[in-house]
């Protein structure tokens, strides 16, 4: 398997579910908090964050997190 690169880590899930518009608008949280940035900044380093996406291609899975 010469030029593949292999990823080997303890995974971390995070599943994203459908926007509900009754939530209120998502760019008008407090960012300290929100859960998506606690979980991409909580995974230790040589671990693995999943991202599923149910499968949706045209979901943001990826993003600025300022």
């Amino acid at each position: 398997m010469t030029g593949k690169r292999r990823m080997v880590g303890q995974a971390y899930t995070m599943r994203y579910i459908p926007y509900r518009p009754d939530l209120g608008n998502v760019f008008q949280r407090d960012n300290r908090k929100d859960l998506q940035r606690i979980a991409v900044e909580s995974v230790p380093p040589g671990d693995v964050l999943v991202i599923d996406s149910r499968g949706n291609a045209e979901a943001g899975s990826c993003g600025e997190i300022s």
